[in-house]
């Protein structure tokens, strides 16, 4: 989250915004930006976490699977379905961030301060964003799982990742998982 945070602030601060750049589009941007940042980061923990759940027994925890995977695979290895995990991360933030801005725009009166909203406004925003990423993100999250640990999978790509999901398990198993 920090990473994406600085990140998105980065961004905000160097878009001038006296009269060219709405804030609205400084947050869309902003907030896809961070997800670079954190795709890099999760991307090493994601593949290990995927390890271990299609491999249970194997490891002896978080440490031995890294260990293991880059042993076996390469120290770069780690980094397996980085491509997927960048589109959900820029894909998903970007709704992310729109949807929280347009509630919390929406919820209060032309004037009043963020911090004077309704208690209820920011969890609002905040859940109705998250619903927003995994609803526009998940085929990405489901192939970046896929490729992590199905090295025939991963030589697919993301666009033949996609497909192919779609002719096992049609479009609804694109979102396998989310309900």
């Amino acid at each position: 989250y920090n990473a994406g945070k600085s990140v998105y602030d980065v961004a905000n601060g160097y878009v001038p915004t006296e009269g060219r750049v709405d804030p609205f589009a400084r947050c869309l941007v902003g907030g896809s930006l961070s997800g670079l940042a954190t795709a890099v980061a999760l991307t090493p923990f994601e593949l290990v976490k995927c390890r271990i759940q299609v491999e249970p027994g194997r490891w002896n925890g978080v440490f031995d699977a890294t260990r293991g995977t880059i042993s076996e695979y390469g120290a770069l290895s780690l980094m397996n379905g980085f491509t997927p995990c960048v589109l959900r991360e820029v894909i998903g933030n970007f709704f992310w961030f729109g949807v929280y801005e347009s509630v919390v725009r929406c919820s209060l009166p032309e004037g009043v301060p963020r911090h004077e909203a309704p208690f209820w406004v920011l969890p609002l925003a905040g859940g109705l964003g998250g619903v927003a990423f995994w609803t526009t993100s998940f085929p990405f999250d489901t192939v970046k799982t896929r490729a992590q640990v199905d090295h025939q999978f991963r030589a697919l790509g993301v666009w033949g990742g996609l497909q192919a999901v779609i002719r096992d398990g049609g479009v609804q198993g694109l979102f396998r998982g989310w309900n």
